[in-house]
C-alpha cells in the first residue's frame, strides 16, 4: 500500500520512510501542508494505488498537523492520518485529534511499533465523520473551535469549549462532577472543590442566558443535564 509521509522539518521523517519502505510499503513525501493535501487528493484512499495512510513527521506539536487535519477533512477526505512529533503537550495531542488526525505518537517510540500504527490505520473502513455536533439550537465545530447558538458566534475558552462539548454530545443524559472532571480536566491536574460548578455557572452566561435558554440544567445532588429544548 501507498503511505505519504509529510516531512515538517522532522529528523526522524527519513528513518520512518526507510522502516515503512522495508515493510513492503510504496513511500510518497510532501513537506508542506498544501502538497500533502494534494498528494491525497490525487489518491485518495479507496482508489487504485491511493494513499493508504498519511503520516506527519514534526520535530515540535503545534498548528501546522492541526492545519493539515482541516484541511483533510474540509476537503472531504478519509485518508487516515498519524501525527508522529518529537515532543508535545496535552493540549496539542488533543487539538490534532479534534482537527482530523486518527492517531498521535510522541516520540520516543520504536519505528517497529510506528509501523504497526499505520497497518492498523489501513485497517480501518474510511469515514469522514461530521465536523458539526447540533443540539438545542448549538452548533459546535470542534475541529475549527467554533460554536454559535441561533446563528449567532459564541468564544470560549479551551475548557468551556470542552464543558459545552460533553453536554451537546450527551443531550438529556446525566453528568456527575466527577464525569465532568475527566472529561474536561487534565487527570493530572487538581482542580479546585468548586471549579466544577464555576464553569457551569460560566457556561450558562454564555450560551444559555444570552438566549433566553436554560439548557443546562442542575439535577441537585447528582449533577447536570443537557436538555436541547429548554
Amino acid at each position: 500500500m501507498k503511505v505519504l509521509v509529510i516531512d515538517f522539518g522532522d529528523r526522524g521523517a527519513e528513518r520512518l520512510a526507510r522502516a515503512l519502505a522495508a515493510d513492503t510499503h510504496v513511500i510518497e513525501t510532501a513537506s508542506d501542508v498544501t502538497t500533502a493535501v494534494w498528494a491525497c487528493q490525487e489518491a485518495p484512499p479507496d482508489s487504485p494505488a491511493g494513499v493508504a495512510v498519511a503520516v506527519a513527521c514534526t520535530p515540535v506539536a503545534g498548528e501546522v498537523e492541526r492545519e493539515l487535519g482541516r484541511r483533510l477533512r474540509d476537503a472531504e477526505l478519509a485518508t487516515p492520518l498519524l501525527v508522529l512529533a518529537g515532543s508535545a503537550q496535552t493540549e496539542d495531542v488533543v487539538d490534532a485529534l479534534d482537527s482530523g488526525a486518527d492517531d498521535f505518537v510522541t516520540r520516543p517510540v520504536g519505528l517497529a511499533e510506528v509501523c504497526a500504527r499505520v497497518r492498523a490505520l489501513a485497517r480501518r473502513e474510511l469515514s469522514v465523520p461530521s465536523p458539526v455536533i447540533s443540539s438545542g439550537g448549538v452548533e459546535l465545530d470542534p475541529a475549527g473551535h467554533r460554536v454559535s447558538r441561533d446563528g449567532e458566534e459564541i468564544d470560549l475558552s479551551r475548557q468551556l469549549f470542552a464543558l459545552l462539548e460533553a453536554f451537546v454530545r450527551n443531550p438529556g443524559r446525566l453528568l456527575t462532577r466527577e464525569v465532568i472532571l475527566d472529561a474536561v480536566w487534565d487527570p493530572a491536574s487538581e482542580p479546585s472543590s468548586n471549579v466544577v460548578e464555576q464553569a457551569v455557572s460560566a457556561l450558562r452566561r454564555r450560551v444559555d442566558a444570552p438566549f433566553g435558554r436554560a439548557s443546562v440544567q442542575t439535577v441537585r445532588g447528582r449533577g447536570y443535564r443537557w436538555d436541547p429544548a429548554a
